[in-house]
């Protein structure tokens, strides 16, 4: 039985390779875009990110078609949980962000 969840706002779901770093840093981290809305989405890595963390999230195809309002080089955003999970027999974490700023640096 599906559980009764009302999501407030649509959510897009893909397998979408993006890149992201920490805020003010210049290593560069793979991960894969899952699940999207207009106010952040959920992706796979091999990162644990503390709730809090501030990443920029650089720019694909994708994400400047969601934001065509606000296009930009990179994304900002704000980790909102993050949790282990198995993807293919290997460890991951799935992680969730909120865009807290178009314009990242």
């Amino acid at each position: 039985m599906k559980p009764k969840v009302r999501r407030r706002l649509l959510r897009r779901y893909h397998a979408i390779p993006m890149h992201f770093r920490s805020q003010g840093s210049d290593q560069r981290h793979q991960a894969v875009i899952r699940d999207c809305s207009r106010n952040g989405l959920q992706f796979e890595s091999d990162c644990f990110l503390t709730p809090g963390t501030e990443i920029v999230i650089d720019a694909n195809a994708y994400l400047d078609t969601l934001a065509r309002e606000h296009p930009a080089d990179a994304y900002g955003a704000r980790v909102v949980w993050c949790e282990e999970v198995l993807v293919d027999g290997r460890t991951a974490f799935a992680t969730g962000v909120c865009f807290g700023a178009w314009h990242a640096q």
